[in-house]
């Protein structure tokens, strides 16, 4: 896993609300979620890391996506066997 630098540019939204590159020092501060993971004893760690994420919902247009690409993985595998099984002797 790569490192990020001691300070390093996020994009942070303004007021106005246009993005733009903020500079955040990692080391001086700390992220508050390595703050939060630092100060649980490690059976409180490991209960609050056990616990399942909820289901993310996708909208319409993702799910159909995956469905698309679901059908075109098994269309490929049954191009592929069929491939196999014609090439033998």
């Amino acid at each position: 896993m790569r490192s990020l630098p001691s300070s390093t540019r996020f994009p942070v939204r303004q007021a106005n609300g246009r993005l733009q590159m903020q500079t955040i020092d990692r080391l001086s501060h700390g992220h508050p979620d390595e703050e939060l993971i630092q100060a649980l004893e490690p059976d409180q760690l490991v209960s609050e890391t056990s616990k399942p994420l909820p289901r993310y919902h996708l909208n319409k247009i993702a799910n159909a996506a995956l469905w698309l690409l679901r059908t075109f993985v098994l269309a490929m595998t049954a191009l592929v066997v069929y491939a196999f099984v014609r090439a033998l002797p």
